[in-house]
């Protein structure tokens, strides 16, 4: 067993030989979704120039990542958590973030995006991305014990702009709270549809191993 602490004190990971990271706090003030060893390792492997984490709240996931080394940039609107609550810089912008600083080389993460289900945060972060790899990590459509079948992470909307444009080739589990049903996937764009003996095929890179 191993032990890192995080840069607030009452953060401790304990991680086990099994690669799962327990959380110590208050998950609240950190992180929606638990990350463990192998999560970690799978968004470190993306093919990307920089890593563009959508809503990252208190920067939780995105510190773990940054101090291992990858290239992360992190925004918010940032009405939610105070600066001395988060782990990392987190910078004050909306969707047009994407538009405006997003590059072909950038991959995206979407964690927990939407508040509430008729957010469109999530869907205009999706629809404005121009890279070819999108991490989400939170709840997928069917998969959620709520009353909304699409779950409490990410709106209608955005699942449904997802799916249109990018396909799963990834997807990791995650510790599961009582009330959640969170996995991390890995979405990769798809290519221009292809017709082949009466069906429509689109060309989907395949996910390196990390």
């Amino acid at each position: 067993m191993r032990l890192k602490k995080m840069n607030r004190t009452n953060t401790t990971l304990i991680m086990l030989s099994s690669g799962i990271i327990f959380v110590l706090c208050n998950t609240d003030l950190d992180a929606f979704s638990v990350p463990t060893e192998y999560a970690l390792q799978t968004v470190q492997a993306l093919p990307c120039r920089r890593l563009m984490s959508c809503g990252g709240g208190a920067g939780y996931w995105e510190a773990l990542l940054l101090s291992r080394g990858m290239n992360v940039v992190v925004f918010d609107r940032n009405d939610s958590y105070p600066e001395e609550m988060r782990h990392t810089y987190v910078i004050t912008a909306n969707e047009q973030y994407v538009s405006d600083e997003g590059d072909v080389n950038d991959a995206l993460m979407l964690a927990w995006p939407d508040a509430m289900p008729d957010s469109l945060f999530g869907f205009e972060c999706v629809k404005r991305f121009k890279g070819s790899w999108i991490v989400h990590v939170g709840e997928l459509f069917g998969e959620s014990i709520t009353g909304n079948p699409w779950g409490q992470s990410t709106s209608q909307a955005c699942q449904v702009q997802l799916a249109k444009d990018f396909r799963v080739v990834k997807r990791v589990s995650l510790p599961q709270w009582p009330h959640q049903r969170d996995s991390l996937t890995i979405w990769s764009r798809v290519s221009k549809p292809v017709e082949c003996d009466g069906a429509v095929f689109h060309y989907v890179s395949p996910f390196p191993s990390p």
